[in-house]
């Protein structure tokens, strides 16, 4: 994830992930999906007080932005029917962050809580199972600093196969991340 932000309110962002998925029993999937998008800071940043830390503080206690990008999800298929694919999908991601002792989130020492609600979107038809979904994190993070961040999330996600089905899967999943920052 590379990300920049070039003034107050617009963070410019690109990305790539690399992942497996068991189809089906017979097939599964390697998929490299590249993603460029934007993140708007709905209550904009102060650009004029850039922090010692090369970072933009937010104007209020809580942060709400939305992240909007487009990924193209490229499969390389094994098993039965082996093979390859590619599709476009568009992502929306609305997000809360909030500090919890600490005035801001750029402050070192910062504990936070944070909730998101994201929605996947195909722009074509896709022909491998989760095509769109929705997802809903919640969890807590620590700021040590600038450089080294903690968060345990807990995510629900539900998933249909097509545009035309009922969501028909959910999964419930304990995300730990450790982000190193550059």
């Amino acid at each position: 994830n590379v990300e920049y932000s070039p003034n107050g309110w617009l963070d410019l962002v690109g990305e790539t992930t690399i992942g497996y998925t068991k189809q089906t029993d017979d097939v599964n999937s390697v998929e490299l999906s590249p993603r460029v998008g934007v993140r708007l800071h709905l209550f904009s940043r102060y650009t004029d007080a850039v922090i010692r830390k090369r970072e933009l503080s937010p104007k209020r206690r809580p942060v709400v932005r939305n992240l909007l990008r487009v990924e193209s999800r490229n499969f390389i298929y094994s098993g039965a029917g082996g093979g390859s694919d590619s599709s476009w999908r568009f992502r929306n991601r609305l997000e809360l962050l909030l500090p919890l002792n600490k005035q801001r989130l750029t402050d070192d020492g910062v504990a936070y809580t944070l909730a998101d609600w994201e929605w996947f979107v195909p722009l074509d038809e896709p022909e491998e199972r989760f095509a769109s979904r929705q997802r809903i994190r919640t969890g807590l993070g620590y700021r040590r600093s600038s450089a080294w961040r903690y968060e345990v999330l807990y995510m629900w996600t539900r998933s249909r196969n097509t545009v035309e089905d009922g969501f028909s899967t959910s999964d419930n999943i304990i995300d730990v991340r450790v982000k190193r920052v550059f």
